[in-house]
């Protein structure tokens, strides 16, 4: 599937970045380590706005330095290629780092390198979303777990 494109200013940093239509195919570093947004529909104005709104009554009820789990981004197995199941956990991680909290990024996609990679694209896309890199990091790179119910990538927020 090709890669599609479109500029929008994102709020609060009103930069512009690039962001992913809901039908575009991430590819990762080979050709197996793949994550598909696919038949994902970027959220409206209204649901970023609730996730803003959220994201920022959490962190007014956080306890300094006491750390965040968000609800993990989940993914499906489609014929090798990670299908994510529910944009919001993502879209989570990314209005904390636009709010300049700290994200942890820990993986368990897979075989060690291949959770390294889907990891890095994962971060790559929160940096296009706006969020600064210095604040995020990738920690971890656990293969996924044999009586492990789902790959998936945990956020944590500090």
């Amino acid at each position: 599937m090709a890669e599609t494109e479109s500029s929008v200013v994102s709020a609060p940093t009103k930069k512009k970045v690039k962001q992913q239509k809901s039908t575009t195919t991430e590819a990762g570093l080979a050709g197996t380590n793949v994550i598909i947004f696919n038949s994902m529909q970027m959220p409206s104005d209204d649901e970023m706005e609730d996730i803003r709104s959220e994201v920022t009554e959490m962190i007014a009820n956080k306890k300094d330095g006491a750390p965040l789990k968000l609800d993990p981004l989940l993914f499906k197995d489609n014929n090798g290629q990670l299908e994510i199941t529910n944009m919001r956990p993502f879209l989570m991680a990314v209005e904390f780092g636009r709010q300049g909290r700290i994200i942890i990024i820990d993986g368990h996609l897979g075989s060690a390198e291949a959770s390294a990679e889907r990891m890095e694209r994962v971060k790559s896309l929160m940096v296009n979303m706006g969020v600064d890199e210095t604040l995020l990091s990738i920690t971890g790179n656990q293969p996924l777990a044999s009586n492990t119910s789902a790959p998936r990538i945990d956020f944590t927020v500090f």
